[in-house]
């Protein structure tokens, strides 16, 4: 098969006009570059409207592509009687939100925290730890927590919540979260805005699980004016470097809170 039948099969799903089957072969692979071109541009667009992103959606009917359209007026083909695209724009809402994306740029010089919870069954009972391991900072309050009896998505976000009591300590404004928790990132990034917009209830109307821990985090990062950047981790990488120390560290310290036998007062 030739580039351009490799190309023009890419719009199988797509039967050719009667306009568009007098195109020359290069003429048809070009119209198929640019229909690929558009189909994952949709994709990537409801990929990053589903993260919050603001992003501006488009409904069309009767939707002509204008390379297509331009084809056809070189080719002097009759296009009256086709009705124009006729096009509804919405821009779908951006909720505020305090939590953002890392980004290389913009977290060069910020404090960095690594944070990370755990939980399983010691001595017949389920025991939670947190860790938390600050970088090129002094912090003089423990850096390991046990929990009690609670779930290891619990121990990720109060991991989360004492991380940002010692920034709140240490009048930070910005700072990078580093967490190789999904549930974590992904609840302050992108469900956290929707959630607290819902009175604390999930898409499905059901009460978001830790909401008081969601809502504690929210006002400490609120009132400090605080932003802050998620760092996804690996957890237990193969590859050396900060992150592994860093994060290692911080499941080092939480599984040992967890299973410690004695736990001080904090």
């Amino acid at each position: 098969m030739t580039p351009t039948s490799e190309l023009s099969s890419m719009r199988a799903d797509a039967a050719l006009s009667s306009v568009e089957v007098k195109f020359s072969d290069c003429e048809k692979a070009l119209l198929a570059t640019v229909w690929v071109v558009e189909h994952f541009r949709r994709i990537a667009s409801t990929m990053m409207a589903l993260q919050g992103y603001d992003v501006e959606v488009k409904y069309a009917q009767n939707h002509k592509m204008a390379l297509s359209q331009g084809l056809a007026e070189c080719h002097h083909c009759d296009c009256e009687g086709q009705s124009s695209p006729q096009s509804l724009v919405i821009t779908t809402p951006s909720l505020p939100s305090n939590h953002l994306y890392h980004d290389e740029n913009a977290c060069l010089d910020l404090p960095r925290v690594y944070v990370d919870g755990c939980s399983y069954h010691h001595e017949s009972q389920i025991q939670a730890g947190a860790g938390i391991v600050w970088v090129n900072r002094s912090v003089e309050e423990p850096n390991n927590y046990w929990l009690g009896n609670k779930t290891s998505q619990y121990a990720e976000i109060a991991a989360v919540l004492i991380a940002l009591q010692q920034a709140t300590k240490l009048a930070m404004v910005q700072l990078v979260i580093c967490s190789d928790s999904n549930y974590a990132r992904h609840s302050f990034i992108s469900h956290f805005p929707m959630w607290k917009d819902n009175g604390m209830l999930s898409a499905l109307n059901k009460e978001v699980k830790n909401s008081e821990l969601f809502l504690a985090c929210d006002r400490l990062v609120t009132d400090q004016g605080m932003t802050v950047y998620w760092k996804k981790v690996k957890g237990h990488s193969q590859t050396s470097g900060p992150d592994k120390n860093g994060n290692d560290e911080a499941d080092r310290l939480d599984a040992w809170s967890a299973a410690s036998s004695s736990h001080p007062d904090r």
